[in-house]
């Protein structure tokens, strides 16, 4: 089977089913190969999701986590992906769950973002995040 690199365009058109024939082409391509999704394409995927199709935070989550489930689905880290998941059922932006479940192994992650540094101490996170 071969191992495909996936775009954004493929994976949001192979998550979510809008009849197109590309929608088809993508899931056939998805089923039919190794396919790796990168974080950055992860990442674009869901603010395409988000902004262009509409869809919540739940149904985001389910798709990724739908995604993750797949034995022919490959990430760079999937337990990350799993956490950054995780982090954005919590109420974080899938941005700063991937740029913090990133960090770890770092003393601290610096943001002028509050809420970002809010969410992280109501959730206990393992990287400390605060204002430089």
């Amino acid at each position: 089977m071969p191992r495909l690199a996936v775009d954004t365009n493929v994976l949001a058109r192979g998550l979510v089913d809008d009849g197109s024939e590309q929608a088809m082409r993508s899931r056939q391509c998805m089923i039919e190969n190794e396919v790796f999704v990168s974080d950055t394409v992860l990442l674009e995927t869901e603010w395409l999701l988000r902004s262009r199709m509409n869809l919540d935070r739940q149904q985001i989550n389910s798709l990724f986590s739908g995604l993750l489930a797949t034995p022919n689905a490959h990430f760079s880290n999937r337990e990350s992906i799993v956490e950054a998941i995780i982090a954005h059922q919590a109420g974080f932006d899938f941005a700063d769950a991937l740029h913090l479940v990133g960090a770890g192994g770092c003393d601290a992650m610096v943001t002028f973002d509050r809420n970002f540094i809010r969410l992280a101490r109501k959730n206990e996170s393992s990287v400390q995040v605060r204002t430089p």
